[in-house]
């Protein structure tokens, strides 16, 4: 069992919570997912990330998911993130691009990648939120966030690949740095 401590962020489609599991009394990030269609793939991308990339990028990892409620919850290793200062934006970038090029070398695409999905711990980063990731070889064309997602994707003149991921990043960079 788990207790909710606190609710993060409430979006169309999902509710996020901090909380702790009751018998380890280990911190939690809850996820509760409305359009549960895609948690299954979700959960898939996110373990085979974990595993593939091999201690080369941090994600977080699942502890228990449940997909046969009305709601989907995803339960996970909480990471905490903080506040990137400007000092420490080139390492916040190093450890992005790193994390990243773990995740295209396992054929991997993120296709959301931007500061809300990329924590920071104050020293390396860790890459959350796979419910739009695709295996590069069968990548199709989907918009993820406004303002992150390269323009030829949004236009749909082209699907996702490592070229619009590197454009996330960029557009990442630029947010974090305008903040820090």
């Amino acid at each position: 069992t788990y207790q909710i401590h606190c609710v993060i962020c409430i979006s169309f489609l999902s509710h996020y919570f901090f909380g702790v599991e009751a018998e380890e009394k280990r911190e939690v990030f809850v996820k509760v997912v409305y359009d549960d269609k895609s948690v299954g793939e979700e959960v898939r991308m996110q373990k085979v990330a974990r595993e593939e990339t091999a201690g080369k990028c941090r994600i977080p990892e699942i502890y228990h998911y449940d997909m046969k409620l009305e709601r989907s919850v995803i339960v996970m290793e909480r990471i905490r993130n903080r506040r990137v200062p400007s000092r420490a934006v080139v390492v916040y970038a190093t450890s992005l691009l790193g994390s990243v090029k773990a995740l295209h070398d396992c054929g991997i695409l993120h296709c959301d990648i931007k500061p809300s999905n990329v924590l920071w711990d104050g020293s390396s980063v860790a890459i959350v939120d796979f419910g739009h990731a695709q295996m590069i070889e069968s990548a199709r064309s989907y918009v993820g966030t406004r303002g992150f997602t390269a323009p030829e994707v949004v236009a749909d003149e082209a699907p996702h690949s490592t070229a619009s991921d590197a454009f996330s990043i960029g557009k990442t960079l630029e947010r974090v740095a305008e903040d820090g």
